[in-house]
């Protein structure tokens, strides 16, 4: 499992209008940053679950009864009733 590093905290008390440029800059990077580690930590989990599913589907086939198959081949031809 991949274990997702932590991004800067996006949380600006000043207001965007107040904020020099630089700032500005420096919020955007941050958003940025936190918004990429929530999309890779959102694969990751999405590739831990399919791993389960395809774990769990292989023990669910595993443990489902055979159908048995009575007759032949003749039998599985026969034409529907009239």
């Amino acid at each position: 499992m991949v274990e997702p590093t932590t991004a800067p905290t996006v949380s600006s008390p000043v207001s965007p209008a107040d904020m020099s440029v630089p700032d500005i800059a420096r919020a955007i990077n941050a958003a940025v940053a936190q918004m990429a580690m929530s999309v890779r930590t959102s694969l990751a989990r999405a590739i831990e679950i399919g791993e389960l599913l395809i774990e769990a589907k292989k023990r669910v086939e595993d443990t489902k009864p055979r159908k048995m198959r009575v007759g032949g081949p003749r039998e599985m031809a026969r034409p529907p009733l009239r």
